[in-house]
């Protein structure tokens, strides 16, 4: 299949013998669906890929950058993919049958090596297919999380046979160290983790295995540390701009960030993390009292593994990175999915497949309402408290009881307890027949001690 798509080859220059091959990661329409090639562009050469009706090629994996991005390829646009592996970086071009030229951003092969993208493809013809393109080196077929689409219900036309919408979400590892060490948690309504300065004052971290990234108030930034501007980068056929940076929270939008600040090193829980970047932002008061900040994913995933041990009932809890013995007979295990910066595991509730986000910062376990919405147990439910969101919005929810629900390869609970309500993590999610929901602190407790695998994207747990 692959002839169909490679016209030429050229020597530019001879190649250095030194000099890495560059991987092409191709998405390609084959009678058995879509599937990712992988091909080699040595240094000095560039590669050339028809675009048009006929053609196998539906686009090439190359994200402008960390972040989301979705690109629309349509039947009628004809033309060809320009490729070149020219010094250190890949320079990728449409030319368009008009011969006008759009230039996608040049991309660095070491930023490509530190980078991991989930891709997600939709075809009008009912195809859908997602892929993990890790390094810049390797890609597989992602089979546990959702095909997400960025313009689903947005189209003002009907996606057609030879239509293809591409979306890409790309994380890249920070070049800052990993943490390392068993880090000191307490649970309470949350898991929170006692914070040093080297001045030697204490406060309160959040540690969020739900948040993206991490976050403090401006409180807590000492006097004489830079807040540096924030913002989005967005890229389009309209041009390159700049948007106010602005985090998703659980009803909506967070509130914009004053800026980011970076830690130079803080204890958390008695574990020393260095270059502790944060978005500087006001915390909700219903966080608690003397909470400062959040500390998030984006700290965890550079570790290649995460242990986290919840008690069943308040007291001493604990964060393991990178350990070093195995867990031993898991109850439970299977493959995870990165979407919208989320831990996204598959299971059941109520005998329907279901998709659950990992959440610690949430207290209790969530049910998307719109997705339940015809089932008795869910129309039973009874109006509860209201969620308040980081940047002012409310949700509603109601308190309901799944009859059964599961988690991967674990035996399933009875009568779970849930809040049945409309969040934003889970409108996210709404994108098949899968329940969305999130696994809050309670389930994390039921599970044990809970090991996430990155390298491997898979999730272990004993009680």
């Amino acid at each position: 299949m692959r002839r169909l798509i490679l016209i030429a080859v050229a020597l530019i220059v001879p190649a250095v013998a030194h000099a890495a091959d560059a991987r092409l990661f191709l998405l390609t329409r084959t009678p058995r669906g879509v599937e990712i090639t992988v091909d080699s562009l040595p240094p000095g050469q560039v590669a050339v890929f028809p675009l048009a009706p006929d053609s196998a090629l539906i686009d090439l994996v190359l994200p402008v950058g960390p972040g989301q991005s979705a690109s629309l390829v349509r039947p009628g646009e004809s033309g060809m993919l320009v490729v070149r592996h020219k010094g250190d970086a890949l320079q990728v071009a449409l030319r368009r049958a008009d011969g006008s030229m759009q230039e996608r951003p040049t991309r660095k092969l070491a930023d490509l090596a530190r980078e991991e993208t989930r891709v997600c493809v939709t075809g009008g013809d009912g195809s859908r297919r997602a892929f993990v393109v890790r390094g810049g080196a390797v890609a597989w077929t992602d089979t546990a999380g959702p095909v997400m689409n960025m313009f689903a219900g947005k189209l003002p036309f009907a996606l057609n046979d030879g239509d293809w919408i591409v979306q890409t979400e790309t994380w890249q590892r920070p070049l800052a160290a990993a943490p390392a060490g068993r880090m000191a948690l307490e649970r309470g309504r949350y898991l929170t983790a006692l914070a040093t300065l080297p001045g030697g004052g204490r406060e309160t971290f959040i540690v969020d295995l739900g948040a993206a990234e991490s976050v403090v108030s401006r409180a807590f930034v000492p006097e004489g540390q830079a807040i540096e501007p924030s913002a989005m980068t967005e890229y389009s056929s309209r041009g390159t701009r700049l948007l106010d940076y602005q985090a998703g929270g659980a009803t909506g939008p967070a509130p914009v960030a004053l800026g980011h600040t970076v830690f130079p090193v803080i204890s958390l829980g008695g574990v020393a993390v260095d270059s502790l970047e944060a978005q500087v932002t006001d915390l909700p008061r219903g966080l608690g009292e003397g909470v400062v900040g959040i500390l998030g994913m984006d700290v965890l995933r550079r570790c290649a593994r995460v242990r986290l041990s919840v008690p069943a009932a308040h007291g001493a809890a604990s964060l393991e990175f990178d350990p070093v013995a195995p867990l031993s007979r898991p109850a439970g295990e299977c493959a995870f999915s990165w979407v919208s910066s989320h831990v996204v595991l598959p299971g059941e509730i109520a005998g329907r497949a279901a998709r659950w986000i990992v959440d610690s910062g949430a207290p209790e376990s969530f049910v998307d309402s719109a997705a339940v919405a015809g089932e008795g147990w869910a129309r039973a439910a009874a109006p509860s408290h209201t969620v308040h969101g980081a940047g002012g919005q409310d949700a509603r929810t109601a308190k309901a009881v799944a009859p059964t629900a599961r988690v991967g390869s674990a035996a399933a609970w009875k009568a779970l307890p849930v809040r049945v309500a409309r969040l934003a993590p889970l409108e996210a999610l709404r994108v098949d027949e899968r329940v969305p929901a999130l696994l809050g602190l309670g389930e994390l407790a039921r599970m044990g001690t809970l090991e996430l695998d990155f390298g491997s994207l898979r999730a272990r747990w004993v009680r």
